[in-house]
Protein backbone atom coordinates (compact mmCIF):
# COMPACT_ATOMS: atom_id res chain seq x y z
CA UNK A 1 0.00 0.00 0.00
CA UNK A 2 2.52 2.29 1.05
CA UNK A 3 4.43 1.72 -2.38
CA UNK A 4 0.79 2.53 -4.13
CA UNK A 5 0.62 5.56 -2.50
CA UNK A 6 4.57 6.70 -3.37
CA UNK A 7 3.55 5.69 -6.67
CA UNK A 8 0.61 8.44 -7.07
CA UNK A 9 2.62 11.34 -5.08
CA UNK A 10 5.62 10.81 -7.27
CA UNK A 11 3.09 10.48 -10.82
CA UNK A 12 1.47 13.59 -9.78
CA UNK A 13 4.99 15.68 -9.22
CA UNK A 14 5.98 14.47 -12.19
CA UNK A 15 3.25 15.68 -14.10
CA UNK A 16 3.71 19.36 -12.19
CA UNK A 17 7.71 19.76 -12.75
CA UNK A 18 7.18 21.19 -16.04
CA UNK A 19 4.41 23.55 -15.06
CA UNK A 20 6.44 25.11 -11.79
CA UNK A 21 8.77 28.47 -12.66
CA UNK A 22 12.05 26.88 -11.64
CA UNK A 23 14.67 27.20 -14.06
CA UNK A 24 15.11 24.10 -17.12
CA UNK A 25 18.34 22.58 -15.02
CA UNK A 26 16.50 22.25 -12.35
CA UNK A 27 13.10 20.39 -13.64
CA UNK A 28 15.93 18.39 -15.49
CA UNK A 29 17.51 17.45 -12.11
CA UNK A 30 13.92 16.67 -10.28
CA UNK A 31 12.59 14.62 -13.32
CA UNK A 32 15.58 12.58 -13.17
CA UNK A 33 15.26 12.20 -9.43
CA UNK A 34 11.78 11.14 -9.65
CA UNK A 35 12.23 8.70 -12.12
CA UNK A 36 15.05 7.41 -9.99
CA UNK A 37 12.87 6.31 -7.17
CA UNK A 38 10.48 5.68 -9.33
CA UNK A 39 13.06 2.96 -10.58
CA UNK A 40 14.22 1.59 -7.09
CA UNK A 41 10.33 1.12 -5.85
CA UNK A 42 9.53 -0.87 -8.66
CA UNK A 43 12.22 -3.21 -7.91
CA UNK A 44 11.83 -3.15 -4.51
CA UNK A 45 8.32 -3.91 -5.37
CA UNK A 46 9.82 -6.75 -7.83
CA UNK A 47 11.81 -8.44 -4.95
CA UNK A 48 9.05 -8.67 -2.58
CA UNK A 49 6.58 -10.28 -5.23
CA UNK A 50 9.71 -13.15 -6.51
CA UNK A 51 10.41 -14.10 -2.77
CA UNK A 52 6.94 -14.31 -1.81
CA UNK A 53 6.43 -16.08 -4.63
CA UNK A 54 9.15 -18.43 -3.98
CA UNK A 55 8.04 -18.62 -0.65
CA UNK A 56 4.74 -19.67 -2.19
CA UNK A 57 6.60 -22.86 -4.13
CA UNK A 58 8.30 -23.71 -1.14
CA UNK A 59 5.40 -24.88 0.60
CA UNK A 60 3.55 -26.38 -2.13
CA UNK A 61 6.53 -28.87 -3.50
CA UNK A 62 5.35 -32.75 -1.98
CA UNK A 63 7.66 -35.58 -2.06
CA UNK A 64 6.79 -39.05 -2.59
CA UNK A 65 9.46 -42.10 -3.48
CA UNK A 66 9.39 -43.87 -6.29
CA UNK A 67 9.50 -47.78 -4.88
CA UNK A 68 8.04 -50.52 -6.25
CA UNK A 69 5.00 -51.60 -4.72
CA UNK A 70 4.29 -55.43 -4.77
CA UNK A 71 0.97 -56.47 -5.56
CA UNK A 72 -0.98 -57.45 -2.43
CA UNK A 73 -3.75 -59.38 -4.58
CA UNK A 74 -2.16 -63.40 -4.84
CA UNK A 75 -2.41 -64.14 -8.62
CA UNK A 76 -3.79 -67.99 -9.17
Amino acid sequence: MLYARTIAVLGLVLVLIPLTGFPSSWKTIGIIFVGVVLIYIGYKEYRKNEHERLAKEEKTKTYTESSVQENSIPQS
